[in-house]
């Protein structure tokens, strides 16, 4: 118990305070992509403005140093409320490379066409 509460203590210090600062925008990156990441790096998503359906969404995702595109494509809303594009736009916290994270709303999953 002692170790794994120095262990945790360590890592709040180490990590806590650790300030995170968008990345320059590459010039592929158009200015509608906003750029969601932290300390390890990030992704600029750029969220299309309208939904194809119901909590169902286009979305362009950018390597956040080369502007590349990562992944582009609809992705469906898990949770149980309906969200629109704007409210999308302020809770995205990361992706994970299946899933857009949504703080604690849920995620966003990839639509198999």
């Amino acid at each position: 118990m002692l170790v794994m509460a120095v262990v945790s203590i360590s890592a709040m210090l180490i990590f806590g305070d650790t300030p995170v600062t968008e990345p320059e925008r590459p010039e592929k990156v158009p200015d509608s992509a906003i750029w969601y990441g932290g300390p390890d790096g990030g992704v600029f998503i750029k969220v299309d403005d309208n939904q194809i359906r119901k909590n169902h969404f286009y979305c362009t995702l950018y390597f956040d140093y080369t502007g590349d595109i990562w992944y582009e494509g609809l992705f469906e809303y898990n949770g149980d409320s309906i969200l629109s594009v704007e409210t999308l736009r302020k809770i995205i916290s990361a992706y994970d490379g299946y899933r857009i994270h949504l703080w604690e709303y849920g995620f966003l999953t990839k639509v198999k066409e």
